[in-house]
Formats: C-alpha cells, structure tokens, sequence
C-alpha cells in the first residue's frame, strides 16, 4: 500500500482539512509570507492572428521600442481592464507538430516535447493514433509541482479543471481533452461539474469533523500551541493500524515533516477571515447555454482554493482541442468553435476570443482586489498563463500567449513583448517561469525547440 502524501491527507480526514484549509491555514502560513501560486488557461483554437496581434510594444533583442507603449487588436480588446497587470508575448511559433494539430499542439506547449508517435505522424482526422497521441513528457505544471518548494506544502498537489469536454463526433482519444500530464505520462483529466469540485474541496471544511465545534477544538488546540497531531491523534491511529509494517515509516516519515512545518508557523492576531459560501447550484456540465455560468463558478472556486491555501496549482481548458461550444451573443457563431474554425469564419471566432479574453480579464481584477497574506493582491503571488496551441484554424505560426500578475515572482505588468523570428517558443516561457518558481531549467522538453530563457520576460 503506497502513502503518498495527498493520500495520507485524504485519509487521515476532517481534521486534516480543519489544520489546511480553515482560520490557522489562512492567517498563519508562512509567518504571513504569502503562498506563491500558477494558473494555466488554455483557449481552444478560436483565434485570428490578425486580429489578435497588438500594435507597437518592443522587438526584444532588435530594433527597441517601448514595451508600455501597445494597442490591443480586436480580438484581445477585452484584456484592456487586466492591461496594468498583463505582459503579452509576441512572435513565439510551434515547430513540427505531428498528428492531431489540436490536442498534439497542446501537448508540445505543456511538455514541450513531442507525441509518440513522433513529428512525422500523420493528422488521423476523425480517427485515431491511439497511445500514439500521447506525450513522451510530462507537463510543465507536474514538473514544477513536483520539483518547486514554492509550490508544495497544500493538501492538494494541482487542481485540473475545464469549462466543457465535448469535442468533435467520435474523438474520445484523451489528448483530446487533457493539458496535464503527470511524472509517468500518465493524463490527467479535468472535472467539469463545479459543484461535485467545490463539495470535494470543501465538504470538511464546512461540516462533520469540521463542525462548528470540531474547528473550534482545532482551533483551541492551535492557540494552546500544542501540536494539530495531538488533535488528530484517533485519525492516525487508525491510519498507522491499518498500514502494513513495511509502510509505517512512511507515515512517520510524512508526520515528523508535519511536526516540522506546524513550527514554521505563528498565529497572528489579526487578518481577514474567509467566508466559505454555500456550494454552487448544479449546473448541467457539457452544454453551450450554462458554459458562462461554469466558468464563473469554477473562478470562484479557484479563488476561494488560493485563500485556503489548499493548493497553488491549477490547469484550465475553456474546451477540448475540438471545442464544441457555441457562445452566447456572437453573431455567426452557430456551432462549435471547432466547426467553426473548418468553415474559416473569422469574424465570430475573433469575438469568440474576445470574450475569453474578458473573461480572463475579470479573473485577473478579482485576484487584484483580494488582500493576500502579506498585504499584496492575492494577483501580486499568482502567476496566470493563458495560451492557445495554434495562431489561427490549422497553422502554428505566432501562437497568442499572455502572462498576467506575478509581480513578486517578477513579472511587471502592462507590456508587450515581441521576440517574432527569433526562433523561440512557449519552452523558453516556461524555463523563465521555473527560474521564477526556484526551479532553474537550461531547457524544458526537446533541446531542439529551446534557446533559453526569454529576455526582459522576468526581471
């Protein structure tokens, strides 16, 4: 029987989530050093190139120009009110995607790496490469969240999520509906129905062990200062009894650690105090109508995830890499976003990833306005990525890529970057994204697709 950690958190049961995500975990983490997180957004292929590349900005390594001094095009406009905290990356391409361009395309931005079946496989349109579609890497997210000490310590290594999982008619392959892959490739697919996320993320916090009177037990055992395993201590020991011998050090390997973190910790007198909210209504998940309404209540979880410190990884798809979803209100969108990118209709799918982008966009300004640990933005310790894998229908060439908060891992805002026909990629993005996590990457996927790390991205 293999403890890992998230398991020995999932065993031990309500008092754990009572020590993680209730008043001690939010006012006393980190001495008040707030939790550094990542958010990954992946946009369908929804995307005009035209239409999304800004005006002015910097040739980074060229011939200059202000980085500050940008316009959005008409299919990024409704970034504007997210612009003081957005960096915008300009002129990075995909090279040599072999198979499906969707989900193989999303695979080498996550892992930068390519698919099993290699570069040369041939797109099996409406059929199928099988395992051949699937990553030799593993993703970005699992790499860092397996390797950066800023990202460990909650209960909840990542979370993956998405808006909607329908793709195209007979597409069941799962790279069509994943971004995240874990240490041995294995995918890792998202949960689409918000309300079942919030009762798994939440459910102790709010009732059995963690009843009004379970938590305020945890809470006077914390202000005693004697140890939060004192308080579970019925919970291990049915856990330890139940393990085989050869499996006990382990345990007592995990809880000699928890002893060692619980001293890191001092109880302020003051903070903010998080309310959680009763769940949020079912919404019926795969259905273009409610996809609004799922978005919205998946932020909010996210949101509400961050306060808790519950954990500090999470992976977004609006969609599959065959998006079916019809938006609301945009004219000439009648079908799938997919469908119609075949059909090369560039005005509703240009709207179509202008109202991503304003989606993101308040995503961004509630992180902004939420007071974090250290009196920062809970956007200030949150770094946002949100990237689609092609630049427009079926072509790789200058792929739309956006950074947003960050500001204490490095990242200032209100930039556009421009690094066209530089040979770089999202691999030379994601190793200055490790450096900024602690974990200095030469390269990240196939060396042949790296050059380093971005200048002037961090700094």
């Amino acid at each position: 029987m293999h403890v890992s950690r998230r398991s020995f958190f999932r065993g031990v049961g309500a008092g754990t989530a009572a020590l993680f995500g209730g008043t001690f975990a939010r006012q006393a983490f980190g001495q008040g050093v707030a939790p550094k997180r990542l958010i990954v957004l992946y946009m369908p292929n929804s995307n005009i190139r035209a239409n999304w590349a800004p005006t002015g900005g910097r040739v980074v390594g060229g011939s200059g120009g202000d980085a500050t001094q940008f316009s959005f095009g008409t299919a990024n406009s409704m970034l504007e009110p997210a612009k003081p905290y957005l960096t915008l990356v300009d002129g990075l391409d995909q090279k040599n995607i072999g198979g499906d361009p969707h989900g193989s395309g999303i695979i080498r931005v996550m892992t930068g790496g390519t698919i099993v079946a290699g570069e040369q496989a041939h797109d099996p349109g409406a059929g199928s490469l099988g395992t051949g579609n699937l990553p030799v890497r593993p993703s970005i997210d699992q790499v860092l969240v397996d390797q950066s000490a800023m990202l460990k310590g909650p209960p909840i290594y990542s979370l993956q999520l998405a808006g909607d999982a329908r793709a195209d008619n007979g597409r069941t392959d799962i790279h069509m509906h994943v971004m995240s892959y874990d240490l041995k490739l294995t995918p890792m697919p998202p949960e689409v129905e918000p309300t079942k996320t919030f009762t798994r993320l939440f459910s102790n916090i709010m009732s059995g062990g963690s009843s009004p009177g379970g938590q305020q037990a945890a809470m006077k055992t914390i202000a005693e200062q004697t140890s939060i395993l004192d308080f579970l201590k019925g919970d291990l020991n049915r856990l330890y009894l139940r393990l085989p011998a050869d499996q006990r050090p382990k345990l007592d390997s995990h809880l000699s650690a928890l002893r060692e973190f619980e001293r890191t910790l001092v109880l302020p007198s003051g903070g903010n105090n998080v309310t959680i909210p009763a769940p949020p209504p079912v919404v019926a998940p795969n259905v273009s109508a409610n996809h609004p309404q799922i978005l919205s209540q998946y932020f909010d979880i996210m949101k509400l995830a961050f306060q808790l410190d519950l954990t500090r990884m999470v992976t977004f798809m609006f969609g599959s890499a065959n998006s079916q979803v019809v938006l609301p209100g945009i004219a000439g969108l009648t079908k799938g976003i997919h469908p119609t990118a075949h059909d090369y209709a560039m005005a509703p799918l240009t709207a179509a990833t202008n109202w991503y982008c304003g989606v993101v966009a308040k995503l961004v300004t509630d992180l902004q306005a939420i007071t974090d640990l250290d009196g920062s933005s809970l956007l200030d310790n949150t770094l946002i990525v949100m990237f689609s894998e092609t630049g427009q229908f079926h072509e790789f060439t200058n792929i739309p890529i956006a950074l947003f908060g960050g500001s204490k891992l490095g990242l200032k805002g209100g930039r556009c970057l421009r690094y066209t026909g530089q040979g770089r990629t999202m691999a030379d993005v994601w190793t200055g994204i490790s450096a900024a996590f602690g974990v200095p990457m030469p390269t990240f996927g196939d060396a042949a697709y790296n050059k380093g790390v971005l200048p002037e991205l961090f700094g």
